[in-house]
């Protein structure tokens, strides 16, 4: 079930991205977006991989991986 979501992100995360981006220069106007807004892009890119990292070292490996890992047989 949860695999799916990796799939999905990769084709709805430019999609939300560009959504943002109009939104945010339909709501500022496009001087204040170049001039201050495409920091939040940033901002949000930071707060993304944050959460990326945590998930990370959260998830333990599957029993076969750390098995072969503990053999040396992957890298």
């Amino acid at each position: 079930m949860w695999v799916g979501v990796a799939q999905t992100a990769q084709g709805s995360g430019p999609l939300l991205a560009v959504g943002l981006l109009g939104l945010l220069t339909y709501l500022y106007g496009e001087s204040w977006f170049v001039s201050i807004g495409w920091r939040i892009m940033f901002g949000l890119g930071v707060v993304i991989a944050i959460i990326g990292v945590y998930i990370r070292l959260r998830i333990t490996e599957s029993p076969v991986f750390a098995r072969a890992k503990s053999r040396g047989k992957c890298v």
